[in-house]
């Protein structure tokens, strides 16, 4: 067991630790190193192939404490700021269900004014990976306006990483780590939300990197001509930040008639157009009626109790 007095000791250390690494803006080179783990993405047919893998990133426990320090610093600084109001992903008093109830109630809204609406849900390709390291902290700098000994550590932090990945007992070697905000870090989360802070106007409904867009309208094809524009200025903003949109995963719903047929297409590849799809964990269905939500609430509820059962 630690005692009172070494637990005091080692408080005192880490707090002369972190405040070495906060005064000169320079993280050490242990706390950049990143143990890639694979996880298996559920529902894949074929795990013979690499996207049906995500990578999540195990670094230095004390630079990952350190980390959420940070973190909570920067997110100070953004809310200071107002920022982003359409991101409802790792901000104070924002979640999940709120981005879900607000689509919902708009969608609903829509309805009862007799307006069909159109909803663009985008999928990026490796959204946390692709991220152009130097065009965040640009991002940092003139738009979120971040300065200081803040940012001297946010862009020790995004450099001189290297990344290896484990898979069971096989380790490979160390790489330069050059893209992206690493994927399970703490820091990282909240810098990809800096990162998609100016996607374009239509997009209203922000977690991370679940982005969906709407179109109103009483006219079908007006919807379609709305959603088309807004899937076009994705695809050139995607293009200037070196993002990659996945024409596959992006999805089209059309609440209010389930009759019309909406033709978007990315890059000439047509966007599927599903009656009920799965958003930020809640069944979606072109009627908003819930009823698949509440079969997927009650065979998790069924779930867990088997599963209590088994362990009494």
């Amino acid at each position: 067991m630690i005692d009172n007095a070494n637990c005091q000791c080692m408080i005192e250390c880490l707090h002369r630790l972190w405040n070495e690494v906060w005064r000169s803006g320079v993280v050490p080179r242990s706390w950049k190193l990143e143990h890639r783990i694979l996880l298996p993405k559920p529902g894949k047919e074929n795990y013979n192939e690499c996207s049906s893998y995500r990578t999540i990133s195990i670094t230095d426990i004390l630079g990952k404490w350190f980390e959420k320090v940070v973190s909570t610093r920067l997110v100070c600084h953004l809310e200071k700021k107002g920022f982003d109001e359409c991101q409802f992903a790792y901000l104070k008093k924002r979640s999940a269900t709120q981005a879900v109830l607000s689509l919902a109630e708009q969608i609903k809204r829509n309805k009862d004014n007799g307006n069909l609406t159109g909803v663009l849900f985008f999928d990026f390709t490796d959204a946390f990976g692709l991220v152009n390291r130097v065009k965040l902290i640009q991002k940092l700098r003139q738009d979120i306006g971040i300065t200081g000994i803040l940012f001297l550590y946010l862009i020790s932090f995004l450099s001189g990483r290297q990344a290896r990945i484990k898979v069971n007992t096989l380790i490979g070697k160390w790489i330069d780590s050059v893209y992206g905000t690493s994927a399970g870090t703490v820091l990282g989360a909240v810098l990809f939300l800096t990162y998609v802070h100016d996607t374009p106007d239509c997009i209203k409904y922000k977690f991370a990197d679940d982005l969906a867009t709407i179109a109103v309208d009483n006219d079908a094809r007006q919807v379609e001509y709305i959603l088309q524009h807004s899937l076009n200025s994705m695809d050139q903003w995607s293009k200037k930040w070196d993002m990659k949109l996945n024409a596959g995963k992006t999805k089209v719903m059309l609440f209010g008639s389930h009759q019309v047929k909406l033709n978007v297409s990315l890059l000439g590849l047509p966007i599927e157009q599903v009656s009920k799809m799965k958003y930020l964990g809640v069944w979606l269905d072109e009627h908003l009626n819930f009823d698949d939500q509440a079969k997927y609430a009650a065979s998790k509820a069924k779930l867990q109790e088997h599963l209590q059962r088994l362990t009494d």
